[in-house]
């Protein structure tokens, strides 16, 4: 009797597939966010810059919470589309010489 060959499955567990974020939103500006706030609060420690300190927080959350359901890696993303040139010209080679288009 000839064997089926079957097909070999390799579990992955989820959190290797899952995004990292933090508080909901991406690590790096949920960071930045609470650090912004923590300066607010605890650098001019007045009632109305405590106040303003957790309304900002509370509110920019909540935008990076939305951010992160639409795409969890939308600032790094956006990080690596502004290092990208508007226009590549076609040339032979990395190092042609550039030459401006005819008009």
């Amino acid at each position: 009797m000839i064997q089926r060959e079957q097909t070999r499955r390799i579990p992955i567990h989820s959190s290797l597939l899952r995004p990292h974020l933090l508080a909901g939103g991406e690590r790096a500006l949920t960071m930045l966010n609470a650090t912004f706030a923590a300066v607010l609060i605890f650098g001019v420690e007045t009632i109305p810059a405590i106040l303003t300190g957790i309304v900002v927080f509370i509110l920019v959350q909540t935008i990076l919470v939305m951010m992160a359901k639409r795409d969890p890696q939308m600032f790094d993303t956006y990080k690596r589309h502004i290092h990208h040139k508007r226009f590549y010209p076609a040339q032979a080679w990395l190092h042609a010489i550039r030459r401006e288009p005819r008009v």
